[in-house]
């Protein structure tokens, strides 16, 4: 498990804990699994860009405050293979 993915686990189960839903509701409503849900949380997996936006919709949580963001799906932020994760500042 990388550090950065086991931070960002930690930062969705906070968000997720802190709108006091269940991961087996948030998975329904992200339209994922629940051991999607699970891997993230736990650092297993990261969350693709696009599930992260979605994430925080469903949650409120303010995707600035993650403490790193997938940039390659975000439009108007690097595509660039390199950049595959930006620290948010």
């Amino acid at each position: 498990m990388k550090p950065v993915t086991a931070e960002l686990g930690s930062w969705m189960r906070e968000a997720r804990k802190r709108t006091g839903v269940s991961q087996d509701r948030l998975a329904r409503r992200m339209k994922v699994t629940k051991t999607q849900v699970q891997n993230w949380e736990s650092g297993r997996s990261e969350p693709g860009a696009g599930n992260l936006l979605r994430f925080c919709e469903v949650t409120g949580a303010d995707v600035s405050t993650a403490p790193f963001v997938p940039v390659g799906d975000i439009p108007g932020l690097s595509n660039s293979p390199d950049d595959l994760l930006q620290p948010v500042a």
